[in-house]
């Protein structure tokens, strides 16, 4: 019978002992690594839903940029009345992505007053001050048929009679 020589296995005992605890190794990091992203992950939800405005501040957030529409309007700066639709659109976006299902605006917002921003916006691209004063007008009646359909018919919009913006001049003509 032939002795086996145990010397000349020792680089593959070597290299087994090597992979299998570098496997267990790389398991371990990994799950290590994997509970700390998972920890990370918590950490974000939980700030994004500390940080998360409540509905009543982006519709306040709404009526400023509805109020500065009209003023901007008004005194037909129209680049001005631009960006405040685009304000204004950007604030129900949220509205519909944060707090959608409060007042059920995921559904009354692209159904009641998207579609009238976007005359509001026509008419402003258009400099037509008559089709913008008619189109704002429909524009605060939508935000009451809103609040009516919401549950919250004791909000009631109207166009501004005063303006709150002190340190804004809007007869900045473009």
């Amino acid at each position: 019978m032939k002795r086996i020589n145990i010397k000349s296995f020792i680089p593959l005992i070597i290299l087994f002992v090597f992979i299998v605890t570098g496997c267990r190794h790389s398991q371990d990091g990994q799950a290590q690594l994997q509970s700390e992203i998972d920890a990370l992950q918590n950490q974000i939800q939980k700030i994004e839903e500390d940080y998360k405005p409540g509905f009543g501040k982006l519709m306040s957030t709404v009526q400023a940029h509805h109020a500065k529409l009209w003023y901007a309007g008004e005194n037909e700066n129209w680049k001005l009345a631009e960006f405040e639709v685009h304000e204004i659109e950007e604030t129900f976006e949220e509205i519909v992505e944060l707090r959608g299902d409060q007042h059920n605006a995921a559904e009354l917002v692209p159904e009641l007053i998207d579609p009238l921003l976007k005359n509001v916006e026509e008419a402003a691209q258009n400099q037509e001050l008559i089709a913008f004063n008619r189109d704002y007008q429909q524009l605060t009646s939508g935000c009451n048929d809103c609040h009516l359909e919401a549950g919250v018919e004791f909000i009631r919009i109207q166009i501004p009679t005063e303006t709150g913006f002190y340190n804004q001049n809007f007869n900045v003509k473009n």
